[in-house]
């Protein structure tokens, strides 16, 4: 069994040669988590608090139960076409499967999927890149297999 911790979520824009970042601003749902304070899901918003370092620590949400169903749904104070989320996997990085991107409408899109898998590494920075969306999101889910 694994133990993932995520940090931050956080997309990334590139509207012409501008970059803007905009950090997740609220927890809209998840699956469950590990602490109401510490390693609680409201951990992830703002900007990241145990990177670039990582490892278990407290200032990143940690889900409640080992399972291969665990999620978690962020929203952003300012929709916007996108064209890449980070994702900040600050302990045991590899157990994300599924992001989805959610436009004002409430419609799903994913931009990644994939078999959890264990990495070499202990800490990273998730990228995923796509063509720029033609809606505004205005919410990510995470999706995670910690089996």
């Amino acid at each position: 069994m694994r133990v993932s911790v995520i940090s931050c979520v956080l997309f990334l824009s590139l509207i012409g040669r501008a970059q803007e970042v905009q950090w997740a601003s609220k927890v809209e749902a998840f699956s469950s988590e590990f602490g109401q304070k510490q390693y609680a899901a409201g951990q992830v918003l703002g900007t990241p608090g145990c990177m670039p370092l990582g490892g278990d620590n407290p200032v990143c949400w940690k889900s409640g139960t080992l399972s291969a169903n665990e999620w978690i749904k962020v929203v952003f104070e300012k929709p916007m076409k996108i064209r890449q989320v980070i994702i900040a996997e600050a302990f045991h990085p590899g157990a994300i499967v599924k992001v989805e991107l959610f436009d004002r409408n409430g419609r799903s899109f994913i931009v990644y999927k994939q078999k959890a898998k264990q990495l070499k590494e202990n800490v990273r920075m998730l990228y995923i890149d796509f063509p720029l969306t033609d809606y505004e999101v205005i919410a990510v889910k995470i999706g995670l297999d910690l089996l």
